[in-house]
């Protein structure tokens, strides 16, 4: 009896430990997984400079105003060719000026239904913002390639 509490004990222990923090994902049936698919190289993309004083944030109350809604999503995806996504509204995770931690990703789309400019860029960070590559185009999936994706950027500043 007390070896199987310790063994179930260990068990449990050793979950906790081995767990990684990650977005929630289900299996697209978003629009993101219906967009044009292509890639963006870390080591070919024109990479976005952090302002100083911008911070890293992992969660989503923050004291700073909020913007106006739009119905500008991100889709997270868990896998290549933006399948397994997360899609979620830019207000809801992203501000200005900081780098918004949300657990490895590897294909991501920026979905803009009206595809109009908007009054901000949105980068994908690599090791937290360490690098950051503003997304070359809304309405596109992008497989990300060449680093640790797992964070996104948002800077002032109209893009497209």
């Amino acid at each position: 009896m007390r070896t199987s509490f310790v063994v179930l004990a260990i068990g449990l222990f050793a979950q906790a430990v081995s767990a990684i923090p990650s977005i929630p994902q289900s299996p697209s049936t978003g629009i993101a997984a219906t967009f044009p698919v292509a890639e963006l190289r870390l080591d070919t993309a024109a990479r976005a400079r952090i302002p100083p004083s911008a911070g890293i944030s992992t969660s989503t109350s923050r004291s700073k105003a909020p913007r106006q809604a739009s119905s500008t999503l991100v889709a997270i995806c868990g896998d290549l060719n933006c399948q397994t996504c997360s899609e979620l509204p830019v207000e809801n995770i992203l501000f200005l000026d900081e780098c918004t931690g949300v657990g490895e990703y590897f294909s991501t789309a920026l979905i803009n239904p009206g595809n109009t400019s908007l009054p901000f860029t949105i980068s994908v960070g690599v090791d937290f913002c360490e690098e950051n590559i503003p997304f070359p185009a809304q309405n596109t999936c992008f497989n990300v390639i060449g680093g640790n994706f797992n964070s996104f950027f948002e800077a002032d500043g109209a893009s497209f």
